[in-house]
């Protein structure tokens, strides 16, 4: 199910706390993506902050630099 995979994902990140983010970049960063696979079409422009906070949290992650190039152009 969709909605309950949003809401695991946004109440791990919520959970996160500011002095934990920096160990868990590369998890946080698939968070936001995951949740960028579930707004995309129905919220773009909620999609396009979780991509930027994606790539922020992981530049090399290249499913997320893709992507926002795609939802960016």
């Amino acid at each position: 199910n969709n909605e309950t995979a949003k809401v695991s994902y946004e109440k791990f990140i919520a959970t996160v706390k500011p002095a934990e983010v920096e160990a868990n970049k590369q998890t946080l960063a698939y968070a936001f993506f995951a949740l960028i696979v579930l707004e995309k079409d129905k919220n773009p422009a909620k999609a396009k902050d979780y991509v930027a906070k994606s790539v922020q949290l992981d530049p090399t992650y290249q499913d997320a630099v893709k992507l926002n190039a795609e939802i960016n152009k």
